[in-house]
This record gives structure tokens, C-alpha cells and sequence, in this order.
């Protein structure tokens, strides 16, 4: 699917997102430029060593396939060469990134993007630095930041903090966010949001270093909704010109990344859940106003906000042998995997449908209708990544794997990992894919979206390709002579594919925050744990030359986990860091020299 619910997708496909911010610019000349920066006085020498006298060097893994994330990368290398730290490179391919530096385990364990206790629980390979991922912020619904930010050690709500964070002082993320999601009162949810944020902005958690817009561009002759909130939330009804009422032809979408598996349990990659999205639907999305647009599920109903009721179309097929989709199917899936004593399925948003350590009751009410009971009034839910996109599958399919609880055999189940269950739930069915190559599905002709005004011929495009490309420049010269239909525009070449007349060149907004991950887990630099540390790196790294040297200004700085447009968005409580006078290489040096007592600096 072009975007769907990926674009600005708030449930928990959407979690992470690849990002290469910068462009190939020279790099000479960036720095400097933003206030504080290059010509400050210190008393302090030019090179950091460590316990052992040596100077300290980390490891900085940046994500292949573009010229962009790599000369970002070495910008900030030059950038810490001047707070005295050196810079080793290392780099992989996406999935590479996530299975070999993201995800970690401890010991016999299996391997998730949060094993647990950081000193016991650490990745395949030891890292630093890692650049190339981006977060989801969720300014719709920022209770769904939990799993960035809550102790590593609550491994069933901190989902995603690969990096081991854990927040400072005696601040309760958890409990915060739990509160927040419950407080009806408008102005204390704000003020509560507000405060929260700037202990963000304060704690650095990782390298928050811009927002920027989504660039795409597409083949002349593609006619799609204008670009917004949720951009192709109805892709269904894109298409070539002078085929309105009738599909034809391939739309092949370029990519860099390939999937990384088709078991949506455990998706938080987006060319994977990319794929799996052109076969189901999901149960509601959300449009470009921020109404929910019905799928799967044609009404939810609440008298309190407390108590939801989803009612399922009657219309909705699996595959063979599995029938009609019915509310037992979601029940048993959402109680017996989400909800599963152990992650036995690793699924890797779990904590979704639980309220602290509790299971959220949900419960079948008719052959076509369950309920989700909250325990405290949440008017939000509807827009949440619980039930926006959320799938599920058949009841039949999943049982012997539950009986057993083997995760292994459902990664292995043949429907599972070629999308074989899904029916007429989707516009297209699985057809092939090629490993980093090209995954290609064909139009499907029961889809059962045909039976709603306005997707009588849906979907208008006889096939849907991904195909992967190893280099970004070869990518780009594909969507230039037309080979392709799509594909992501690094911000140095916006222009030149503006002034193309084959080429149409439009922006989306997007949620998503470039972030400079640190390691804190025990295979990484140890002073990473403390918060100064991560703080002076904040300082000592360019945003604005970042933004808007290398990125063409495509970016703006990020200073805390909300875009500036947010309206949780508090300036007064932010802290704002790498931009102006505090852009500070001083600053960055006197924070690290002060917090760690083992480390000093002298002239080398």
C-alpha cells in the first residue's frame, strides 16, 4: 500500500520508521555557523580519555543504502571531534540494523527489541552510536509513547527501548502515562503532557534531532488524494490516469529496505508491515480530518467512553478452510496472544492491551460484535494503536500454536508467511517475494471493500510491487525514466525531481523523529547512563546546520518527543538544545568532564 496507515500510522506498525535525514552536501562549513558552536574558550583539553588513559572512541552504526544517512553520520562525527570524542563507523543494511544492534536478549533467551535488564540483556553485536531509525511520536495520542520510554526493565510496556533507557531521579514514566491516560480534565492533561515532555527534552533519553516532511515522488501519471494527515488513507481509490473506473497496469513502489518478515505479530518495521497492509485492511483507519473511516469494522459504538463495542461486517472472508471473520476470532486472538501469560508469539506491542499489569477485559457480545472494557474513561481509544489497523488472525489458524505456545512454529506456519489466510480482506493477495528483490500482489477480486460506495472498482491497479533496490541512486534513476511508480526523495534531490515534467513531487507530514540512538545497555559506553552525558551530546551536535544545511531545510530541529506544532507542545518547559548558544562545545565538554569522575580531558 503507498501509505495508509504508515504514513502517519498510530498503532503498532508504526512504531519505528527508517530515516536518513541529510543529504550529500560538503560537510565543510556546517558547523559552526549556528551561534555558540566553533571559536568557544574551555579550560579543558582536546581529547577525552577513559579509566585507562587512552582516548575514547564509539562505535557509530548508521543505516546503508543512502548517501544521506551517511554523510549525516559524518557530520556528527565531526561534531563530536570537537568535544574531544572519536568515531569508529560500522554500517548494515536496515533489517541487518535491527536484528544485529536493535534487538537484544539475555542469555537462552529470545531475541526482542527489549530483553529486559540492560546488564543482562544486551544485542548480537556491541554498539555506541546507531543512526537511521526514526521513532513515532503520537502527537494524536501521546499515551502511546510507553514503550519509548519506560524502564527497560518492565519488559511488557517498554517495548521498544532497545537502547536501555532508564528515566532519571525518581520519575515514574509509567505512572505518568498511565495517569495521563485516565485524567478527563483538559487543562491537567495538558499541563501533565506539558511537564512530561520537558522531562524529555531534559533527560535525553537519545539524540532527538529533527522532524521532517516525508518527500515522494510519483510517476506523472499517478492521480492519488492531496497530501495531509494519514496521506493515502484511501489508496484504494488511487490510479493511473484514464483508468478511474477500471484497474490496470503494475504500481511498483522502490525501496531501499526489504521486509523483514510477514508475521504481523511481530512487525515494527514499515516496508514489513508496508507488504502485509496491501493484503488486509485492518479494522478502521483514520482519515485526512481525523475521523475514523470504517474497514474491517463498520461501527464502534460507547455510551461512556469507557466501554466500546466493534461491530465486525458481515462481508469478511479468511482463506479457506477458516470461513466467515467473526468476534471469536478476535476474542481468542487478542486473549491468547496479545494477552498471553508469556510472549510466547513475540509480539512486539503487547503491552497495548493491557492496563498496567492487568489484561483490558474484552469480550464477545454476538456472532459479529465484541466489547473492549477500559478501566477508566479514555474518549482517545478509537484513535490509539490498540484497534486503528490492528489485525488479527483465524481462530483455527493460531489455536495448535497457542495450545503449544510455540512462536517458532507460528514464524514458520506456510499461510502465515506467505499471507495465505488473508481472504478477501485486503485489496491485493500475496503473489511472490523475492528476497531483497521484489514482493509483488495481485489484485484481489472478492475484496470485500467493492460492496461501499465509492470503492466499487477498488483497487485500480491490476498489480502492487515493492521492489527493492541496493543503492539509492539507482532507485531514484528508476523513478526518472519511469521504471517505477514511486519512490522517497532524499531533500538534496526534492528540487531537481521538482522541475521534472515525468515526475510529480509532493510532502507529507510526518510524526516521525530522526533520533541518534545510545547505547546504555551493557555492551555499550557506560556513561551513557548518565543523563549529562547524553545531555552534552545534545549540545555538542548541529541540529540547525543538520536541518537546514544538509537537509535543504526539509527539517527542523527536535528538542523534545513532540513536534512544535503538538499541542502538547510546551515551549516554556522545553529545553532547547543544538541550535544557537545552545549549540555549545564548551558546554558539551565542562557537562561530561563534570559528570564522570574516571574521564579527563588533556591535549593530544
Amino acid at each position: 500500500m503507498p501509505f495508509g496507515d504508515n504514513a502517519w500510522m498510530t498503532d503498532r506498525r508504526g512504531m519505528m520508521k527508517i530515516v536518513a535525514a541529510g543529504g550529500v552536501a560538503g560537510l565543510a562549513g556546517c558547523a559552526g555557523n549556528d551561534g555558540g558552536g566553533d571559536g568557544e574558550d574551555d579550560d579543558l583539553g582536546n581529547t577525552l580519555v577513559g579509566p585507562d588513559g587512552e582516548p575514547v572512541t564509539l562505535k557509530f552504526v548508521y543505516r546503508t543504502g543512502t548517501e544521506t544517512g551517511k554523510t549525516t553520520a559524518q557530520f556528527m562525527k565531526q561534531e563530536l571531534g570537537k568535544i574531544g570524542i572519536g568515531v569508529e563507523f560500522d554500517s548494515a543494511p536496515f533489517n541487518t540494523l535491527l536484528d544485529r544492534y536493535a534487538s537484544n536478549k539475555p542469555e537462552g533467551g529470545e531475541a526482542t527489541f527489549n530483553g529486559g535488564d540492560r546488564d543482562e540483556s544486551v544485542s548480537a553485536e556491541p554498539w555506541d552510536l546507531l543512526w537511521g531509525i526514526g521513532f513515532n511520536t503520537y502527537p494524536m495520542t501521546p499515551t502511546s509513547i510507553a514503550p519509548f520510554f519506560i524502564d527497560e526493565r518492565k519488559t511488557d510496556r517498554a517495548t521498544i527501548n532497545f537502547y536501555g533507557y532508564r528515566p532519571s531521579g525518581d520519575r515514574d514514566v509509567a505512572a505518568e502515562i498511565d495517569e495521563l491516560a485516565q485524567e478527563t480534565d483538559a487543562q491537567k492533561r495538558q499541563a501533565g503532557f506539558a511537564d512530561l515532555f520537558g522531562f524529555i527534552s531534559e533527560d535525553q533519553p537519545f539524540g532527538m534531532i529533527g522532524f521532517g516532511d516525508d518527500i515522494w515522488g510519483f510517476r506523472s501519471d499517478v492521480k492519488h488524494t492531496e497530501t495531509g494527515f494519514n496521506f493515502g488513507w484511501d489508496y484504494q481509490k488511487w490510479h493511473f490516469e484514464g483508468s478511474a473506473s477500471s484497474p490496470r497496469g503494475e504500481y511498483i513502489h522502490g525501496e531501499t529496505t526489504d521486509a523483514s518478515t510477514l508475521n504481523f505479530v511481530q512487525i515494527s518495521d514499515e516496508p514489513s508491515s508496508l507488504r502485509v497492509g496491501l493484503t488486509m485492511d485492518g479494522a478502521y483507519t483514520v482519515n485526512s480530518n481525523m475521523e475514523v473511516e470504517p474497514r474491517w469494522v463498520e461501527a464502534i459504538n460507547t455510551e461512556d467512553k469507557q466501554t466500546y463495542e466493534f461491530k465486525l461486517r458481515e462481508n469478511l472472508r479468511w482463506s479457506d478452510p477458516y470461513g466467515q471473520m467473526t468476534a471469536e476470532d478476535w476474542v481468542y486472538f487478542i486473549t491468547e496472544v496479545r494477552q498471553a501469560e508469556e510472549n510466547w508469539a513475540g509480539d512486539t506491542n503487547r503491552g497495548d492491551w493491557f492496563a498496567g499489569e492487568e489484561p483490558i477485559p474484552v469480550e464477545q457480545t454476538g456472532e459479529f460484535t465484541f466489547e473492549v472494557r477500559l478501566p477508566e474513561v479514555d474518549p482517545d481509544f478509537p484513535r490509539k494503536p490498540i484497534m486503528w489497523g490492528a489485525y488479527c488472525m483465524p481462530k483455527e489458524l493460531i489455536e495448535p500454536y497457542v495450545e503449544e505456545q510455540d512462536g517458532e512454529g507460528l514464524n514458520k506456519d506456510e499461510e502465515v508467511r506467505t499471507l495465505a489466510y488473508t481472504g478477501n480482506l485486503g485489496p491485493y493477495k500475496y503473489e511472490s517475494w523475492e528476497r531483497e528483490s521484489r514482493f509483488r500482489a495481485v489484485r484481489n477480486d472478492d475484496y470485500y471493500l467493492r460492496e461501499v460506495e465509492g470503492y466499487e472498482n477498488a483497487p485500480l491497479f491490476e498489480r502492487y510491487a515493492y521492489q527493492v533496490f541496493s543503492e539509492e541512486s539507482t532507485q531514484l534513476s528508476a523513478l526518472e525514466t519511469g521504471e517505477i511508480t514511486q519512490a522517497e526523495l532524499p531533500s538534496e534531490k526534492a528540487d531537481k525531481f521538482k522541475d521534472m515534467n515525468n515526475v510529480n513531487v509532493t510532502l507529507s507530514p510526518t510524526p516521525y523523529i530522526s533520533v541518534l540512538a545510545y547505547n546504555q545497555r551493557a555492551n555499550g559506553w557506560e556513561p551513557f547512563r548518565e543523563p549529562e552525558v547524553r545531555r552534552a551530546f545534545a549540545y555538542a551536535i548541529n541540529k540547525k546546520a543538520i536541518a537546514e544545511q544538509i537537509n535543504r531545510g526539509y527539517v527542523t530541529p527536535a528538542h523534545t518527543y513532540q513536534p512544535e506544532w503538538s499541542d502538547w507542545f510546551d515551549n516554556s518547559k522545553v529545553t532547547r538544545t543544538g541550535v544557537g548558544d545552545s549549540h555549545s562545545y564548551a558546554r558539551a565538554k565542562q557537562l561530561i568532564d563534570e559528570a564522570l569522575d574516571d574521564y579527563e580531558y588533556v591535549d593530544q
